[in-house]
């Protein structure tokens, strides 16, 4: 793909020969005549590049570049003028402007810095890709499998032979706490405002939901009797299929049980539901899956912080979010890549999680699209 540049000059011929040598050098090339036009053309294209001349009638170069830092950040500057001042440049690059250029010039010169730029960019945009690479891998992947693995050594401690409490529980005990060392490295490592803007990889297949929480359920009933918690059944016979990847679909109904039977005391009950839900004015036809259970799952400023997280929120209350929080947030962010959503909703003493899925796969994967939403909390 050609990389285009957009050159803002009041001067035609410079502007034609600009385009030109532009041209023989591989790019895609855009003019403007003056400042207002130069507007415009950003507003309406995308560029890579803009060349910008700072002496123009009406709106100069200046003002356009002040336009282009807080409009276009990622449209690279260069200035061009017929004066070598060193005050206007100064000027022009803390007001963001990557070059600064004196006229005469020679062409291989700019054309140079251009090519510069664009390795530049594309230098900083596989790193940020790489970023969200392994961002998605740490909290998609990672995260939940090692907390899963936390549990499963819990549950092995507590039921460990009494004929070898010493060899055996402080085994495991020590495999927990180095397992529980990587997960608080994990937990400290997300942001969750930017939860938001992570890529949900996702493998879609045809996927059966009450197969699914069966499954689980009999997985959390030998953790449940641990602490002498029932885990009570009600799945409808009429559910339908979903298209969904299977493996993140199971992790969020893991993470959702899991907080769960933490909040849960003994001789209580954990209610789990699933039911097909039929198409509405505001949403497709789906299934919905909501846990119930005695207890206070969140405070409310964790609650917000999980539905509609700013940056001063996570500042402010970054230091109590726990694996319950982080959970839910996580368990959102998979469903809403899903066209789907969660929600939560506290009423007396009791606490329901509720998550929808469509019976049809999502428009795009990974792109966040329906809004989940906090109720009560």
């Amino acid at each position: 793909m050609e990389s285009k540049i957009l050159v803002v000059d009041d001067e035609e011929i410079f502007r034609l020969t600009t385009s030109l040598r532009l041209k023989e050098a591989g790019f895609s090339v855009d003019t403007a005549s003056e400042g207002y036009e130069g507007l415009v053309k950003l507003d309406q294209g995308t560029y890579d590049v803009v060349l910008l001349d700072i002496n123009m009638p009406g709106l100069n170069g200046l003002q356009v570049l002040e336009y282009v830092s807080a409009n276009h950040p990622d449209v690279d500057a260069i200035v061009l003028t017929g004066f070598s001042q060193m005050t206007m440049a100064i000027e022009c690059l803390k007001k963001g402007a990557k070059e600064f250029i004196v006229k005469p010039f020679d062409y291989a010169d700019l054309i140079a810095k251009i090519q510069g730029l664009l390795r530049t960019r594309n230098s900083e945009r596989s790193f940020k890709e790489y970023q969200q690479s392994w961002r998605s891998t740490l909290v998609y992947d990672i995260f939940g499998s090692l907390y899963t693995v936390s549990c499963i050594l819990e549950h092995l401690r507590i039921n460990a032979p009494i004929g070898h409490p010493n060899d055996t529980q402080e085994l495991l005990s020590y495999a927990r706490t180095l397992n529980e060392r990587v997960f608080e490295r994990i937990q400290h490592s997300v942001n969750l405002p930017e939860l938001a803007e992570t890529h949900v990889p996702m493998e879609l297949s045809a996927v059966d939901l009450r197969a699914i929480l069966n499954t689980i359920c009999e997985r959390f009933d030998q953790w449940a009797g641990d602490k002498s918690v029932t885990i009570k059944r009600d799945f409808a016979s009429n559910i339908p299929t979903v298209m969904t990847d299977l493996a993140r679909i199971e992790q969020v109904f893991s993470l959702i049980f899991d907080s769960a039977l933490k909040h849960t005391t003994g001789k209580e009950t954990i209610e789990v539901r699933l039911h097909a839900v039929p198409k509405t004015e505001q949403r497709t036809a789906g299934v919905e899956c909501s846990l119930s259970f005695p207890g206070k799952l969140l405070e409310p400023q964790l609650g917000s912080l999980i539905f509609s997280p700013s940056l001063d929120q996570w500042k402010e209350h970054k230091e109590s979010v726990d694996f319950v929080a982080l959970s839910l947030a996580i368990s959102r962010r998979i469903l809403e890549a899903n066209d789907g959503a969660l929600s939560l909703q506290v009423q007396g003493s009791s606490t329901t999680i509720a998550c929808w899925l469509p019976e049809k796969a999502p428009a795009q994967s990974g792109v966040l699209r329906s809004p989940s939403r906090a109720v009560g909390a």
